[in-house]
């Protein structure tokens, strides 16, 4: 019973505050296949875990994914400010200054999750059309008047 009344200690506490959207595979435009495992990484890996994509890139895998729409944020929460952090670690994916988003094994260990399940995919250099998305805004009308023109 002691261990019930022992108070948690939020300030180290994490809590995954972004998550990754469900849907059709997606191609990250940073996921690029490392076939050898670079010697500089194997420094950051502490569970002793091999990854097949650069693992220094995550902080802007975050970016890119967060702009392009395929990672959510809770309701209610925003990213901090680089300026307001003062040079401490911060981590995107915890929204927790006790490491950085680098150095975060769990988005880490997401990342590489959905890659073997597929729903992630490397980028090898050629870019893909988006065929399941709308190229025109919703609002867009078109009409064709009687000499071919086309009106909004």
């Amino acid at each position: 019973m002691e261990s019930l009344s022992k108070e948690f200690d939020f300030e180290f506490s994490e809590i995954d505050l972004a998550e990754l959207k469900k849907g059709p595979s997606y191609f990250c435009s940073l996921l690029k296949k490392i076939t050898s495992v670079d010697k500089s990484n194997d420094v950051k890996y502490k569970s002793g875990k091999k990854y097949n994509f650069d693992i220094l890139k995550l902080d802007l895998i975050f970016d890119v994914l967060l702009r392009d729409k395929q990672l959510v944020l809770s309701e209610g929460k925003t990213l901090l400010l680089i300026k307001i952090l003062k040079g401490k670690p911060y981590c995107n994916f915890h929204q927790a200054t006790s490491h950085s988003t680098n150095n975060c094994v769990c988005f880490r260990d997401l990342i590489h999750k959905v890659i073997i399940e597929g729903r992630f995919k490397f980028n090898n250099g050629k870019k893909y059309m988006k065929v399941d998305t709308d190229p025109f805004d919703a609002g867009a009308n078109f009409a064709e008047d009687q000499h071919g023109w086309l009106h909004l």
